[in-house]
């Protein structure tokens, strides 16, 4: 039965895209979010994930787990656009990423009737946030995750106001992306399904075009998954000049990919499966206590967990700041309530929406609140993404339209302010792309000047820049660098390289128990002169 929401929802639909304000809102929208953020954009390669990223798209290799296949390849043709910084080419395109995935979040709520000079202006917002921020001009994952997400829920949106099996089948691929390359996703599927039935019995479509869809929409999830495992397999060779689980072989006590299919089977399910991670997902104290003290301990952890992820939701807007001050609090109180009544309109305006919406939070908070780990790694940016549209969908209900001539610029007003505030602010805002910038660090070392057949023993964090170095900025195939644990390891390792000059950090234990000779930032070390692990 047709209801005045979906009434209402139709007059939207067919009015978007005859509305030149739409598009002219979304253009005001990435040029302020691309000009306020490219001045931040790192110069060339990162330590850490984002270099991570970076030199796996720009040589084909396999990153941390679950290795991102499908990101290091969707990325590796904006590398061959500056064969000079291939780095650099990731971050710009990181960003680009990010401009389309804000451009979907405001898409989505002007189909579900916010006007789009609001949408707009609640993006902007968004991108304030120190999480989006950071991850606008930092190249890293989570952006081409949520740009992802945000595809799919929009694909869903459209299937389900005009039946159309491509958009089906689009959601059912960007969906399948995103949970190929963070796999707790996969508990937003279950929402993706529910709407799919909403919107199937909406169309009251016949059984047959029903299975038909829906054997599409999983053939078109499992593609990227099937994707992403052959090129794990085809490319966890020793010839990759990237291989994370070739570069972790000793540490993790994998088998060699040499050792047959078995091997490079039990090799890619560590990889794909993100086992190096598991030990941060669970409850700490579960083996600990036991029986009523253990319960209790879990709430009560839960609990700090829940507070830690509303605090980073809410209170991480530069607009907002963070305090101690009570008025804070009314912040917060009043940004949950205006949240809930978002989520509670979108249902009513219209059910599918609010369903993949509802699942994308879901899937965000069940994985953080598990997840032990609350840094970067617990992704936040599906959950402050889905809150600024429930944000956004709660200016519904104003009917702004309906006012007087005055009012009628009103939105348009607010989209400006809240783009010239955004210039304003952004010089102010978190730097964290910052401390990842490792040009200094590069330069410091200069590996063009190393003597010929060098090892650099490292850290991984820093291993990806030097690697970098030795490929793209002064090619030295010659030049080994090898990571190693942040512990006695190390003395083993450089004794496998007796006979060729070794290089390494004055970071690890027992250094200065060997002899070394300084060579600018780094060591010149004499392994013969170090003790045996562990004497």
């Amino acid at each position: 039965m047709n209801t005045e929401a979906d009434s209402v929802h139709s007059n939207l639909f067919s009015r978007v895209r005859s509305n030149a304000q739409t598009f002219i809102a979304i253009a005001l929208l990435v040029a302020v979010v691309f000009i306020a953020t490219y001045p931040k954009l790192t110069p060339g390669v990162c330590s850490e994930d984002s270099g991570d990223l970076q030199l796996a798209a720009a040589t084909f290799g396999i990153m941390h787990p679950p290795g991102y296949p499908i990101y290091a390849s969707i990325a590796w043709p904006a590398t061959l656009l500056y064969k000079s910084n291939p780095a650099r080419a990731v971050t710009i395109f990181c960003l680009l990423f990010g401009c389309v995935a804000l451009s979907l979040g405001m898409l989505i709520q002007v189909r579900l009737g916010v006007n789009p000079w609001i949408a707009c202006a609640m993006m902007m917002l968004f991108s304030a946030h120190s999480r989006i921020w950071i991850n606008l001009f930092a190249p890293e994952v989570y952006i081409l995750s949520l740009g992802f997400l945000a595809a799919a829920v929009y694909a869903m949106l459209c299937f389900s106001r005009s039946g159309s099996r491509r958009q089906l089948i689009v959601s059912a691929m960007t969906l399948g992306v995103a949970v190929a390359s963070r796999p707790p996703l996969i508990l937003a599927i279950p929402f993706f399904i529910a709407a799919w039935w909403f919107a199937e019995r909406k169309f009251k479509s016949r059984l047959r075009i029903r299975i038909r869809n829906l054997g599409l929409s999983v053939i078109a999830v499992c593609l990227p998954e099937f994707y992403a495992t052959a090129y794990l397999f085809i490319r966890d060779t020793p010839s990759n000049p990237h291989n994370f689980i070739d570069e972790q072989i000793e540490i993790f006590d994998l088998p060699k990919s040499s050792g047959g299919v078995g091997a490079r089977i039990e090799r890619v399910y560590w990889e794909a499966s993100a086992k190096l991670f598991h030990k941060f997902v669970g409850d700490e104290f579960s083996d600990v206590q036991s029986g009523r003290d253990r319960w209790l301990q879990r709430f009560h952890t839960l609990r700090s967990k829940a507070r830690w992820t509303e605090r980073e939701i809410f209170n991480s807007v530069a607009l907002l700041g963070y305090s101690e001050f009570p008025e804070d609090l009314v912040c917060e109180l009043s940004l949950m309530v205006l949240t809930a009544v978002g989520m509670v309109f979108t249902f009513q305006i219209f059910a599918p929406a609010g369903t993949t919406l509802l699942g994308v939070a879901t899937a965000s908070l069940i994985y953080v609140l598990q997840y032990r780990v609350h840094g970067q790694a617990a992704d936040l940016l599906p959950l402050v993404f889905v809150s600024a549209i429930w944000l956004g969908v709660v200016t519904v209900k104003l009917h702004i339209e309906r006012w007087d001539r005055f009012a009628s610029v009103l939105p348009i007003a607010i989209a400006i302010i809240v783009a010239v505030w955004t210039f304003y602010d952004s010089p102010f805002r978190l730097s964290g792309a910052t401390s990842r910038d490792a040009t200094s660090f590069i330069n410091e070392i200069d590996v063009g000047t190393l003597p010929k057949d060098a090892v650099i023993i490292t850290t991984w964090a820093d291993m990806v820049p030097l690697k970098y170095a030795t490929m793209f900025i002064s090619p030295r195939p010659d030049i080994s660098v090898i990571p190693t644990a942040m512990d006695d390891r190390w003395i083993p390792v450089s004794k496998k390289f007796s006979g060729r000059p070794i290089f390494l950090e004055d970071i690890y234990p027992n250094v200065k128990r060997c002899r070394t000779t300084p060579f600018r930032s780094l060591l010149l070390l004499d392994p013969e002169s170090c003790p045996d692990q562990g004497s």
